[in-house]
């Protein structure tokens, strides 16, 4: 079984030489292999990429991407197939007819008939049925949900959305990657039409560690994507369940990991490492990762 390191400090610089990042990030080679190309990335696009959702009934692996050059352009999704791997359509989130969403979008979650968008203070929310019939390019016009708390990703398991909050030294006083304090993710319970009331309240929620990107839930465990810093190494963090979840294991991952989601036993990981906004970074990925689970000390 392969042992997986627990954290003993801050993040590490990605080494100097190709044998030492070989010897860093081996346990995560053997136990993930490379997935379908991260859309928006060729080229001079400006694309950065962010959250991650799959749809296992369609087969469908959602991105969302933010523009990180100058301009207003909307923020985006995009839906690749868990298949052929290849990009299926681009849509680009408005709030109205006329109002561009320019947020982050950093959190993505299917729930049993709609995608939510964690963005801002806010989740938004697009039925899947409508992510279905537009055509590629489009605009897709979203409903919000106001939170009281930042909305940095997003999870969805057992009737419940999750949205939680990114926490580093920057939210105390320090510089930006820095350890931080704990972060805290809210529990919303969906009704029976799998939607939330106007003016969402969260039932509960946990405290999760900082810098974290991304979360995902299995029936024991919840999965937490750490990272922050272009050229800091980032972590995998199983921890066990509830609102003062233990650590269990870690993973050490290349850097700028960010939204995960579980299909089966497969995690699903994306990394904005690859965008041009990080083009001097210490390891570029141009694609998303699958990590097999089953291969973890879970």
């Amino acid at each position: 079984m392969l042992g997986i390191a627990l954290i003993l400090g801050a993040f590490s610089a990605w080494p100097n030489t190709q044998a030492e990042a070989a010897s860093k990030y081996s346990t995560f080679d053997k136990v993930s292999v490379k997935g379908p190309v991260i859309p928006g990335l060729s080229g001079d696009k400006e694309w950065v990429p962010q959250g991650l959702a799959v749809v296992p009934s369609k087969n469908w692996v959602i991105t969302s991407h933010y523009w990180g050059g100058s301009g207003s352009t909307a923020t985006a999704i995009a839906i690749t197939s868990t298949t052929t791997k290849k990009r299926i359509k681009t849509l680009y989130l408005y709030e109205s007819s006329t109002k561009k969403h320019t947020g982050h979008a950093g959190g993505l979650a299917v729930s049993k008939s709609n995608l939510w968008i964690a963005s801002g203070k806010t989740v938004y929310k697009i039925p899947l049925s409508t992510l279905s019939s537009k055509k590629d390019y489009s605009n897709v016009v979203m409903k919000g949900y106001p939170l009281g708390h930042k909305a940095s990703y997003a999870t969805y398991a057992e009737g419940v959305l999750w949205v939680g909050e990114y926490m580093d030294g920057e939210d105390v006083g320090k510089k930006m990657c820095d350890p931080g304090p704990k972060g805290r993710a809210y529990a919303y319970k969906l009704n029976s039409k799998d939607d939330l009331p106007s003016k969402p309240k969260a039932a509960y929620s946990w405290v999760t560690p900082d810098r974290v990107q991304g979360m995902s839930i299995t029936k024991n465990r919840a999965l937490y994507s750490q990272s922050c810093g272009r050229s800091n190494s980032s972590k995998l963090l199983i921890y066990t369940r509830g609102a003062w979840g233990k650590q269990i294991s870690s993973l050490t991952m290349p850097p700028m990991s960010e939204g995960i989601a579980l299909y089966g036993s497969q995690l699903y990981t994306n990394f904005e490492s690859g965008a041009r906004k990080y083009a001097n970074g210490s390891m570029p990925l141009k694609n998303m990762y699958i990590i097999y689970t089953s291969k973890l000390k879970m």
